[in-house]
């Protein structure tokens, strides 16, 4: 088996997506097909000895196991402190952020009602309560079940958060006697996010701070829709992109000064492991931070790693420390984003490759070669991200290649400008500098801000995917693709090329399709309006509006927030 580690974390991977989006009964048939599986493979010599399918097996098996496990901890804490007051003693793990009109803090309890227990809470409160990292915290708290619904409640476990709370009464809040070692990711995080909005002001300093450690607290509501509805949200949720380009930036200083590459792998290690820590260890950072170090580690012992494999270490890793980290859409568009380049990069043939090869000036051509790999990595991540789009967000940006290709460049620039801004703040003597720094970051938010605006007004720019046909569609295309890889094996035929047309051409035919239904839907809308709820129906150009089941003046724009319903 040339990749075991492949086969472990990818089958680790879908079998707990597949247990915590069927339920407790899917699991149990998920454990007896896979046990049955495993001794029927037994009987087959070929398949022994190649020994894919039985480690495919056990590692659905030892999932599913895994999948029990971890439910083991949230059930018990919802049948013994669900809907109760309780004393607890808990250090803060995060840092207070705002949503709406409230705020929340993530707690780590030592001790619930005088014994000991340890248990993730997410705090609420409507006023600022002044946490500082690593406080602890006693008081009487209010105790519920968080997420009402299956997909919320998961989405809360793959944050490692088991319940929420509020207090009852007064908090004492009081500074720990030592200083734990997760104290000082977290002090740096909100020196970062405090330097860059004291230099960076307003909505520019916001997205700054969001590009460098994934801080969308103080992000305006529009500037964030302007880059959901263009197709670049992922620059603002650090991800493997962000720690990628540090990491090379870090390896190209030691390149410029000719210092010896294993000691600039040593160096950027430890900083993988701090940028971790400092972005709060989100999953789409981890897959990259374990990938980067079995990389660096390479680099360290002289040998080449497989990038398959090391995808797979980091998801078998990531799935031991939480099974629930599958729910994360986060970890899930990293993992399929980073699997269609690594998969598609260099085994699929790029057209215009000719054509680079013949360009005789070294610059140019590596300027085409820059251009073009940004735009084939930028096509398979689309590609492979797209069944997420579709089944998790229920929206597909059409205009999403070319909004990363204008935006990527500007948004390395300005989380590096931003981070070297953080650094020369702490140096009094390096004040013009950091000046400097900032105007120069500053000026690449306001282009990404109205590049993105500019991008999001586009009409037709993202595409609802909510109707039926699209998932039709990605099961059309899941059986053209199989039957693409199973001529290529018994007759040797290359047909990926008229399975990639078949592809467009059913996708365009959905959206045409998708699109002519919608017309003649009925849309309503449902928005959050601070003391109540105010309902839009639309249907093809008249609107209404509803408050309190009467009928209010018609619209002329449409409600973007809430939650859309077709009938």
């Amino acid at each position: 088996m040339a990749r075991p580690f492949t086969v472990i974390g990818f089958t680790m991977f879908f079998t707990l997506a597949l247990v915590f989006e069927l339920g407790h009964k899917a699991a149990v048939v998920i454990l007896s097909a896979a046990a049955a599986a495993f001794i029927f493979s037994l009987f087959f010599k070929s398949v022994r000895r190649d020994f894919v399918i039985p480690t495919a097996c056990i590692t659905a098996v030892i999932a599913v196991l895994l999948s029990f496990a971890a439910a083991l901890v949230p059930d018990e804490a919802s049948q013994r402190f669900n809907d109760g007051v309780h004393t607890v003693k808990a250090s803060v793990v995060s840092l207070e952020e705002q949503s709406g009109e409230r705020y929340y803090t993530e707690l780590k309890t030592s001790e619930i009602d005088g014994e000991k227990y340890k248990l993730n809470i997410r705090l609420s409160s409507k006023s600022r309560l002044g946490f500082k990292p690593y406080d602890t915290v006693e008081g009487d708290l209010q105790l519920y079940d968080i997420g009402k619904t299956r997909d919320a409640r998961n989405y809360y476990l793959s944050e490692n958060i088991f319940m929420g709370g509020y207090a009852k009464g007064d908090i004492n809040i009081s500074q720990p006697e030592r200083k734990p070692i997760g104290y000082y990711p977290l002090a740096m995080r909100a020196y970062i996010k405090n330097t860059v909005s004291r230099l960076i002001p307003g909505e520019r300093g916001a997205l700054a701070t969001a590009l460098l450690i994934g801080d969308k607290s103080n992000l305006p509501k529009s500037v964030s829709d302007s880059f959901s509805s263009a197709g670049i949200s992922h620059l603002i949720a650090v991800s493997g992109l962000h720690l990628s380009i540090w990491c090379l930036f870090i390896l190209k200083i030691f390149d410029i000064f000719r210092l010896r590459r294993r000691a600039g792998a040593i160096i950027s290690a430890a900083f993988v492991i701090v940028f971790m820590a400092v972005s709060g260890f989100t999953y789409s950072v981890m897959r990259a931070g374990f990938m980067m170090l079995v990389m660096l580690l390479g680099t360290l012992l002289s040998k080449q790693s497989d990038s398959l494999n090391s995808l797979g270490i980091a998801l078998v890793i990531m799935c031991f420390v939480n099974p629930y980290c599958v729910m994360s859409l986060g970890l899930r568009l990293s993992f399929l984003s980073t699997l269609g380049i690594i998969v598609g990069y260099g085994n699929i043939d790029f057209p215009l490759n000719p054509y680079i090869a013949r360009v005789r000036n070294k610059y140019a051509k590596r300027v085409c070669e820059f251009v073009f790999g940004s735009v084939r990595s930028t096509v398979l991540a689309c590609a492979f991200t797209l069944p997420v789009m579709i089944l998790d967000l229920g929206k597909v940006s059409l205009i999403a290649i070319p909004a990363n290709l204008i935006s990527d460049l500007p948004a390395s620039a300005c989380m590096i400008l931003s981070g070297l801004t953080a650094l020369t703040a702490k140096f009094s003597f390096l004040r013009v500098i950091t000046a400097g720094l900032a105007d120069l970051s500053g000026v690449c938010a306001s282009f990404l801000i109205n590049s993105s605006k500019a991008l999001a007004a586009v009409p037709h720019s993202s595409l609802n995917a909510s109707s039926f046909m699209f998932p039709l569609w990605l099961v059309l295309i899941f059986i053209v693709l199989a039957a693409a890889a199973l001529i290529y094996k018994f007759s040797g035929r290359n047909t990926v090329r008229a399975a990639v047309l078949i592809c467009m051409l059913t996708f365009a035919g959905v959206c045409v399709g998708s699109s002519a239904l919608s017309r003649t839907a009925t849309v309503i809308t449902v928005a959050d309006v601070g003391n109540g709820s105010c309902r839009q129906l639309r249907r093809q150009k008249r609107f209404a509006r509803l408050r309190r089941g009467q009928l209010l003046c018609p619209l002329k724009y449409r409600v973007r927030n809430g939650q859309r319903r077709r009938g």
